[in-house]
Formats: C-alpha cells, structure tokens, sequence
C-alpha cells in the first residue's frame, strides 16, 4: 500500500513551541504508513535543523496574508507530491484551507495552540469560516477543545485534546549545570503568557 502523503502547515520554524509540535509530528509519522513533509509558508527557522532528513520541505516565503504566487506554489507541491493531508499549525489554517481549496481532494486538519482563544466569547469570523473547511480540529488543551465545540460550531466527534507532547532526544548531551540542589528542582519549559496559567 502506498503511503499517505501528510504535510504540516507552520508560518515559520522560528523557536516556539506550535513550530516545535510540528517539527516533532514530521519527524514522528511512522515512514511506512506515511511519507513526511514540511511546509513554511512565511520563513523556515532554527527548527529546521532539527528535521529528520527525509522529510521533504517547501518553504514558500509568503510576504503578504494573501501572496497567490505562494498559494499556487503550494498547490503545485500538493498535487505533485499526491499529499492527502494538511496539518496545519495556529495561523497557518488560513492558507492550509485556501491551499487545500485549490488543490481539491486534500483534507485539511488543524492543531489550535493558542490558548488565549478560549478565552474569546465570539471567535473572529474568519476563524469560523475556515473551521468549516477543516476536517478535525486537534486542541493542546480541554479549554481549547470545548472552545472549539461551542464558539466554532465544530461537532464534538471531530474535536480531539492532544496535550503537547516532549520528543527525548536520541543521544542525551551534557546536562546544564543549575542552580538548586540536585533531585529538588522544578523546571517549566514555557512562554510565560497569562493563557498558560502557570
């Protein structure tokens, strides 16, 4: 059987942690079931070092919200490399949807990171309009899923909360040294915004 063709959808690889999700789901997928790719639709970033050699890349360089040279870039690459899925990482659902629009037979799933949209009574109009193109929407946290539910419209069975999850690395590199007492320390690896609710 042929193996389905997935791409992640990032703006950029810059260090964060939606980049870094993405980075890791490429890199994860099981390469007999699937065939990895990688798309940044604004800049690539340090992250991309961090790839996995055989995941293919496309690095559109978009320079304006509606660039139609990036998007027809885009569709070329899906049609070409026979991709089914998009998983597209926060903003990047916009052109993930537009893209998959134009490609035809390609399904779109979104991973919403941002938890400051569930703190959002009414979500923008264009969020809602393209949560109804996407096919499942993947939430970091059960706020942001029920945000999902109730503000988006999305039905409850294509709705799933995935916490983050960290990937070790295959070789462990030297400890840093810290601070405190060994065995007693507390490290919180995070932007600290008040959504996280550290």
């Amino acid at each position: 059987m042929r193996p389905v063709a997935v791409m992640q959808v990032t703006d950029t690889l810059a260090v964060g942690g939606a980049e870094r999700i993405a980075v890791s789901f490429a890199n994860a997928l099981p390469r007999d079931r699937f065939s990895s790719h990688l798309c940044t639709t604004r800049a690539a970033g340090p992250l991309a070092a961090l790839l996995h050699g055989d995941v293919r890349r496309l690095d559109l360089c978009r320079r304006t919200t509606l660039d139609i040279k990036a998007l027809v870039r885009a569709r070329s690459y899906i049609l070409e490399k026979g991709i089914s899925v998009l998983h597209a990482h926060g903003t990047a659902v916009y052109f993930a949807v537009a893209s998959a629009f134009l490609a035809r037979n390609c399904l779109v799933v979104w991973h919403a990171h941002y938890g400051r949209q569930a703190e959002q009574t009414r979500a923008p109009w264009p969020l809602r309009l393209a949560a109804r193109r996407v096919a499942g929407i993947i939430a970091v946290s059960s706020p942001l899923a029920e945000w999902a539910r109730t503000r988006l419209g999305v039905p409850a069975d294509r709705v799933w909360c995935v916490p983050n999850f960290v990937v070790e690395p295959l070789r462990s590199p030297e400890p840093p040294a810290l601070p405190g007492t060994p065995g007693k320390r507390i490290v919180c690896v995070a932007n600290l915004r008040p959504e996280k609710d550290h």
